[in-house]
C-alpha cells in the first residue's frame, strides 16, 4: 500500500503517523460535509470514507502522473488530497441524487 500511494521512503513510525492524521482530517471532513449536505449526503461515516477515497486516489494519481512524493510538495500534496476528496464526494452525491 505504501508504494500505491507513493510513501513508499517513510519509515512505519512516520507512515503510521501519517495515516492517523489522514483518518483524523478523513473524520472531520466527513462531519462537516455531513453537516453542510445534510440528506444528500451519506452521513457521517460514508462522508468520512469518501473523503479518505479521495484523498488515495489522489496520492497515487499524484505518484503516477507527477513523480516520487517528497518531503518538500507536502502543500502541493494536501492541496491534491484535498481537492480530490472533495471532488469525489462531490461526484457521489450527484449520482445519488440522479438514482433518487
Amino acid at each position: 500500500m505504501t508504494r500505491f500511494i507513493g510513501l513508499d521512503y517513510l519509515d512505519t513510525s512516520t507512515f503510521t503517523g501519517i495515516m492517523i492524521m489522514m483518518v483524523v482530517a478523513g473524520v472531520v471532513a466527513g462531519w462537516i460535509s455531513d453537516a453542510i449536505m445534510g440528506s444528500s449526503g451519506y452521513g457521517m461515516i460514508g462522508n468520512s470514507c469518501l473523503t479518505l477515497l479521495g484523498a488515495f486516489t489522489g496520492l497515487a494519481g499524484w505518484r503516477h502522473f507527477i513523480g516520487p512524493i517528497l518531503p518538500r510538495d507536502t502543500t502541493y500534496i494536501m492541496a491534491t488530497a484535498g481537492g480530490c476528496a472533495l471532488a469525489i464526494l462531490v461526484l457521489f452525491s450527484l449520482f445519488k441524487r440522479a438514482v433518487r
